[in-house]
């Protein structure tokens, strides 16, 4: 991966999960019940993640290519309906959304973070995609098949021993 996208992508990640960790705390400190906590710990915690893969994409390692991939795949989906509600964003988002019910398309835009849940609060059904998450997520992909693999030191050491 080519530094200026790494670190564009590591200080979207690192800096989006934090805002949203720090601003999820404050939500979940002020709402302390036991339904708050079994669904908001979640969140937090892919917020964690989502600090952890942004160190590790700044540290350049190895394996922080498929650790930001599921951390943007999740990112994805954005689904209103009778039962629930879900929607995850760290970092920037642009929605586009469908309402089947009155045909109506519609974009959010923000640069941010934040989630959002709900279970039997009924709402009309409307679905989505986060479209900032589905480029991230085809250019990770893209670095992921065109990689070179590096050599560490042990296979440097048989390419030079001499024959």
């Amino acid at each position: 991966m080519n530094k200026l996208l790494r670190r564009g992508l590591g200080i979207l990640d690192l800096g989006g999960s934090f805002l949203g960790l720090v601003l999820g705390l404050a939500v979940f400190l002020q709402h302390l019940s036991l339904l708050t906590i079994l669904l908001e710990i979640p969140f937090l915690a892919l917020y964690c993640w989502g600090v952890w893969c942004g160190v590790r994409t700044l540290e350049n390692h190895p394996k922080s290519l498929r650790a930001n991939l599921w951390l943007w795949l999740i990112q994805g989906p954005f689904l209103k309906s009778y039962f629930f509600t879900y929607w995850f964003t760290s970092g920037a988002l642009l929605f586009v959304t469908y309402a089947p019910a009155g045909g109506n398309v519609s974009f959010m835009a923000r640069v941010g973070s934040e989630f959002q849940y709900s279970f039997l609060q009924p709402q009309p059904l409307q679905v989505g995609v986060n479209l900032l998450a589905v480029a991230i997520c085809v250019v990770l992909l893209w670095q992921w098949r065109h990689r070179r693999p590096e050599l560490n030191e042990a296979d440097l050491n048989v390419a030079m021993e001499p024959k």
